[in-house]
């Protein structure tokens, strides 16, 4: 007797394809901080009374934790401190930004 075989995905695909979307997730979110979104940025962090030195830096420094954060993905070394991470990085973005400027939960 013939053995029917079902086609299924293996987990393990799944959670990898779903760690690669957070990479490039987070490899564009540096990218847009750093070129056409950089405007944004500054624009928010200077009505917050930044300096325009200072928001540079913030700037570079937030595109650079959101590179890291993908190579870190992409290494798949101590992948559950890795998403802490992730989670902690988001809510403290979410928390200054709602302290600096309320409306931009309005803003696509």
């Amino acid at each position: 007797m013939i053995k029917r075989q079902t086609l299924r995905w293996p987990s393990c695909n799944l959670w990898f394809l779903a760690r690669m979307s957070l990479v490039v997730l987070w490899l564009l979110t540096a990218l847009t901080s750093l070129s056409w979104g950089k405007s944004i940025g500054l624009q928010l962090l200077l009505s917050a009374g930044f300096s325009s030195t200072s928001s540079e830096v913030l700037i570079v420094a937030g595109s650079v934790l959101d590179a890291f954060l993908a190579c870190w993905l992409l290494s798949g070394r101590a992948l559950s401190v890795c998403y802490l991470l992730q989670i902690g990085t988001i809510v403290i973005y979410s928390i200054l930004l709602s302290l600096i400027d309320p409306s931009s939960w309005l803003h696509p």
